[in-house]
């Protein structure tokens, strides 16, 4: 949520934490708050995945 606020404010994009959940649960539709929620989702499914990877290759070394 932290980071999805913070990309809106760097944007210049007013949004509250409720405003954030109401567009998480359907009941907003702000593109701008979708767009900023789906692209703070998908660096966090990158950044996991790349430390899996990262994961896998240090305990295939030991």
């Amino acid at each position: 949520m932290k980071d999805v606020l913070k990309l809106l404010t760097d944007r210049g994009v007013k949004a509250s934490r409720a405003g954030v959940y109401q567009t998480i649960h359907g009941r907003s539709q702000r593109r701008e708050v979708v767009e900023a929620f789906l692209e703070v989702a998908e660096a966090e499914f990158t950044r996991r995945r790349q430390a899996e990877e990262r994961t896998r290759q240090l305990a295939a070394t030991e």
